[in-house]
């Protein structure tokens, strides 16, 4: 059930609009810290979750781990359903439905500071918005044609996407998280409470230099980012790779 459960959960999280969302109605200035803090946010999912398990975790066996997973699936439905109707519709959204006046309208509540929509920051927004549209539309191909990923303008791009990705995935956040159970069982620590009280406060580091990150962002270029957090990821995992020897 479980490994059903994620598969499906996969395909729910590709179609998962939330940062472009937050990049689209974010202030230009303040965009990049605002997206890598809804990353850092993802932490705090994890850490309440885990906290509601350490509480629980004293309930008849089916219960301590039904109810948590009932949890996991109310809460953000909840949140969902509240947030609905604050969120407001993306602005290339009304674009694309021919909504101009309505598109200003967001990007000046959204991107400025003066809310007024004949400020000509907001023109531009809008303006590249329904050219980057176009654009799309001058080269539109089916939904099922992939060709366009393997022509010279977006090969570079697509090998930078994949490498990076894979990167990001082997960065040990993965094998600490999937393996921490038998790990700690490996060195004597086998009790439920003990285990939990690990998982929550090695989540905790995870929130705080995720929130750093995503204040540092804006402060540096992003190939440098990049290349700093690749090479010290390298760094501390080859240090943990020896010393678990």
């Amino acid at each position: 059930m479980f490994m059903a459960g994620r598969f499906f959960m996969g395909f729910g999280i590709a179609l998962i609009s939330s940062s472009q969302c937050i990049g689209e109605i974010s202030p230009v200035h303040l965009r990049g810290r605002m997206v890598g803090f809804f990353g850092a946010c993802f932490q705090i999912g994890s850490l309440a979750i885990t906290g509601a398990m350490i509480g629980l975790s004293n309930l008849p066996k089916n219960q301590c781990w039904r109810i948590p997973l009932i949890l996991e699936a109310v809460f953000p439905a909840v949140v969902c359903l509240i947030i609905y109707f604050w969120i407001p519709e993306s602005p290339r959204s009304y674009v694309m439905q021919g909504k101009r006046e309505r598109a200003k309208q967001v990007v000046a509540k959204y991107h400025t500071t003066s809310t007024d929509i004949n400020e000509p920051s907001v023109d531009i927004v809008v303006t590249q918005m329904e050219e980057s549209l176009e654009n799309d539309r001058a080269d539109y191909r089916s939904f099922w044609d992939y060709r366009v990923f393997f022509t010279k303008v977006a090969r570079f791009r697509l090998l930078v996407l994949v490498l990076y990705s894979i990167f990001q995935q082997w960065n040990g956040g993965g094998i600490i998280t999937y393996y921490m159970v038998p790990a700690l069982e490996t060195v004597g620590i086998k009790g439920t409470m003990q285990q939990l009280g690990i998982t929550l406060g090695s989540t905790a580091p995870y929130f705080f230099f995720t929130a750093i990150g995503s204040l540092l962002v804006d402060k540096f270029r992003q190939r440098t980012l990049i290349f700093a957090c690749l090479v010290s990821m390298m760094i501390f995992q080859t240090a943990t790779t020896i010393t678990s020897w």
